[in-house]
């Protein structure tokens, strides 16, 4: 999986892996870096809802109330 190499890979190598990665899905570096770079548990961002800070992970399951 090209995700797994462009983790592993040398600034030279992510470039190739990008230049592969966005014209094969038409999609922009940008987005082709943001897409590859992510990885289970990662934390992309976080947000206040109702006073509380909220975490926002890669491949974590949610909480549920109850």
């Amino acid at each position: 999986m090209s995700q797994r190499r462009y983790i592993k890979a040398t600034k030279e190598g992510k470039t190739k892996i990008l230049d592969e990665f966005s014209t094969a899905n038409v999609y922009s570096r940008f987005y082709a870096a943001r897409i590859l770079s992510l990885y289970p548990g990662k934390v992309i961002g976080y947000s206040m809802v109702g006073g509380k800070k909220i975490k926002y992970v890669i491949g974590k399951k949610r909480k549920q109330k109850g």
